[in-house]
């Protein structure tokens, strides 16, 4: 789940998921489920660290992924390698301060990004380590195509093109939209959709070089951080219907997404980042470690949203909104809760409420600006209020 610079995708999704905000960044490890058996297992546990953003080797017996924390000073998050077979898991030499990895499909190389080299670029590094290399300039979350020739990129702005690592040419894909997605046969490109466009999983069918075939299509209304299925008929992404992020598979023709996976948890302690193996029996993910968490005191009512009695999150007025709006809430007894602001891929922007409240209707203030009071781009974001396990979610338009 990316946790530096995102714009949605979400709406999306991601996040996805890659928090710095990662909010108890040391509680998150990679899980992988295992679809044929069902069962789910924890591959990762780094001390005084978080996993995030899993990508699996061509032969499945290692993952690359996000080392958020101690272990990757001197930098906040740096790219490791876990051994499946012995649990081990090591720095990538190379990738020092990167994050989001993408294994190439030979399994030769590892591409990622750097956002502490300017400007914020993709590159890449031998599996096993080495001298890093450009593959573009400003751009993120590197998807390779099949011959592991091309990656497709996204610039954080909407734009999705695809860059041929040898020739240099770039075609364009949409502007849609970030977090781009490979289809394993060429075909298609997943992303997530811009919230100008009504945000969640997108397709665009492609050609061998990476040109459109075509207008994007919408998969779904939410939801982040596309992965395919071996076979390409398949999609899993994250969402979050009733305020705490699973995961949930889609097939590629569209359709009624299915849960497939996921941990109790709130916003900030969800599932992020999934990334299917090459043979499709596996997905791995990010998920919050807290074994005490559990469903108690939460209901969910006919329209799939998450709610407790007297306790309320309404839906912010106006909205859209461009420079303030509106979040009214109601609590039936004296609470402490916390009222953040997230953006689609699962960031922490905004705290508004951290605090003991009495019971009764209150309302606050939110004038589109981060936790350092800098304006915060057109977009989608979320509000999350939370009372210990109860939650609830609504989202927010913010136009410039």
């Amino acid at each position: 789940m990316k946790k530096k610079n995102y714009i949605l995708n979400f709406f999306v999704l991601i996040l996805i998921i890659s928090f710095s905000t990662k909010t108890k960044a040391q509680s998150f490890d990679i899980y992988v489920l295992d679809k044929k058996a069902g069962t789910t297992k924890r591959v990762t546990s780094i001390a005084n660290a978080g996993e995030f953003n899993a990508s699996w080797s061509n032969n499945g017996k290692k993952i690359a992924h996000d080392v958020v924390g101690d272990p990757a000073s001197p930098f906040d998050q740096s790219i490791f390698v876990t051994d499946l077979q012995t649990g081990t898991s090591t720095p990538l030499i190379g990738a020092e301060g990167g994050n989001d990895a993408a294994w190439s499909p030979d399994g030769a190389t590892i591409a990622f990004d750097d956002y502490h080299v300017s400007p914020y670029s993709i590159y890449s590094v031998p599996a096993n380590g080495g001298a890093r290399s450009v593959l573009r300039y400003n751009a993120h979350h590197a998807s390779w195509n099949p011959k592991g020739n091309k990656i497709a990129f996204d610039d954080n702005y909407g734009y999705i093109g695809t860059k041929d690592i040898y020739t240099g040419f770039e075609t364009f894909v949409t502007y849609y939209g970030d977090h781009p997605s490979w289809s394993p046969n060429g075909q298609y490109i997943a992303f997530n959709g811009a919230s100008w466009i009504g945000g969640g999983v997108w397709i665009v069918k492609v050609d061998t070089s990476g040109n459109p075939q075509g207008w994007p299509v919408q998969l779904t209304t939410s939801g982040s951080g596309p992965t395919w299925s071996d076979n390409s008929k398949e999609i899993v992404f994250s969402d979050w219907p009733n305020g705490d992020p699973d995961l949930y598979s889609i097939p590629v023709t569209g359709g009624t997404p299915t849960r497939i996976a996921g941990r109790i948890g709130g916003f900030d302690k969800g599932d992020y980042d999934p990334a299917f193996s090459n043979n499709g029996q596996y997905v791995a993910w990010s998920s919050y470690t807290d074994e005490s968490l559990v469903e108690s005191n939460k209901k969910i009512n006919k329209a799939g949203e998450t709610t407790t009695t007297g306790f309320e999150l309404k839906q912010n007025h106006p909205n859209p909104f461009s420079s303030e709006t509106i979040i009214d809430f109601q609590l039936a007894k004296p609470s402490h809760i916390t009222l953040v602001i997230y953006n689609a891929s699962g960031q922490k922007v905004k705290t508004l409420a951290d605090a003991d409240y009495e019971a009764g209707s209150y309302s606050v203030r939110w004038n589109g600006k981060d936790q350092s009071n800098a304006p915060l781009a057109t977009g989608l974001y979320l509000c999350q209020l939370q009372n210990g396990t109860n939650v609830q979610v609504r989202k927010l338009s913010l136009w410039r």
